[in-house]
């Protein structure tokens, strides 16, 4: 069902964009670090993430942005092998401030995605013993709300910077999704639709 809706917001975005005369978008990937953490489990988790991904935006209306991103975060635990992995997309309303060369963009994405937690409980060095590991894959319904500075280097390059705070809303294990905020560092493709 998920693809079926994707290719269809996809579908209608290509037609809306092949419709409009002078309508802009801009697309490209983006570099993360940030700082996530749980709480109420054993094995708290807590330090840095690090991840890449990419966004891809229209603007339809002058100011307005929307569009699609989507991103992938990692981070180890840091008393033993195990990892957090997050890999998560969804729908992004944006508003651009100002026509600068240097502006700022104020934007909210709401999504969803799926989170690879592994955790070592016991590990064994003898290599004829089977160790204990805690391993959830579990779905979880996503907030982003993020500020982010751009700068044109030309009228087709941007320079991004962009700081988010990653927020649960929906999951079968609240108590182990690791959130918090996330600083992007990336460079985005301008373009204007014929």
């Amino acid at each position: 069902m998920r693809i079926y809706l994707s290719v269809i917001f996809l579908l209608w975005f290509s037609f809306y964009a092949n419709s409009q005369p002078g309508l802009k978008y801009r697309g490209g990937m983006l570099l993360h670090t940030g700082y996530l953490k749980n709480t109420g489990q054993t094995n708290n988790l807590s330090g840095a993430c690090f991840g890449i991904g990419g966004q891809l935006t229209f603007t339809p209306r002058d100011h307005f942005r929307l569009g699609v991103e989507g991103y992938t975060s990692n981070i180890s635990y840091k008393a033993q092998d195990g990892y957090f992995k997050l890999g998560w997309g969804g729908l992004l309303l944006g508003y651009q401030l100002g026509h600068k060369r240097i502006h700022a963009v104020i934007s909210f994405t709401l999504g969803g995605g799926k989170v690879n937690d592994m955790q070592f409980i016991e590990v064994s060095a003898n290599d004829n013993v089977i160790d204990r590991v805690l391993y959830r894959k579990y779905a979880v319904m996503l907030a982003s709300p993020s500020l982010s500075a751009e700068y044109s280097l030309k009228s087709k390059l941007i320079l991004v910077m962009k700081l988010d705070y990653l927020m649960p809303l929906f999951s079968s294990y609240n108590a182990y999704y690791a959130y918090g905020p996330r600083l992007y560092l990336g460079v985005l493709f301008n373009r204007q639709a014929d």
